[in-house]
């Protein structure tokens, strides 16, 4: 039903795992990147936002939650996690720049302090992607 969904959240994943091998500067971080956007956008189009979620260990949308996706990405799945990131929402108009501060974020090594995601994607200016925890009720 949500493939094009699925589609994108495969991609940013990809791009999240290639950035966390080479520098989010690298042409292969940059061409995942590009892939990501393209279907990010796609997965966008007739939407005003778009907003995956973890639910324990699960990638989730809306309703749907991607088991299969989800079994094949644990890695990428407890980095967000440890990066505090339950959720990210992608809203239209979002930029590559945008896309890519998030990876940076989560791709940064063990060693690196930052603050938590929402305070860093506002100091780096980015008002159409956000990230953080997962907020019931």
């Amino acid at each position: 039903m949500h493939e094009n969904i699925e589609k994108a959240l495969r991609a940013f994943l990809t791009a999240l795992q290639t950035a966390k091998m080479y520098d989010t500067k690298h042409p292969m971080v940059q061409k995942a990147l590009d892939v990501a956007c393209s279907a990010i956008a796609e997965a966008l189009s007739g939407r005003q936002n778009l907003t995956f979620g973890i639910i324990k260990d699960e990638l989730s949308f809306e309703q749907e939650i991607f088991f299969e996706l989800s079994a094949i990405s644990k890695p990428s799945v407890e980095l967000l996690k440890k990066k505090g990131i339950e959720r990210i929402s992608f809203r239209q108009g979002f930029t590559k720049e945008d896309v890519e501060h998030l990876v940076q974020y989560c791709a940064a090594g063990k060693g690196t302090v930052l603050p938590p995601v929402a305070q860093y994607l506002e100091a780096q200016g980015v008002s159409t992607v956000s990230a953080g925890l997962i907020r019931l009720g």
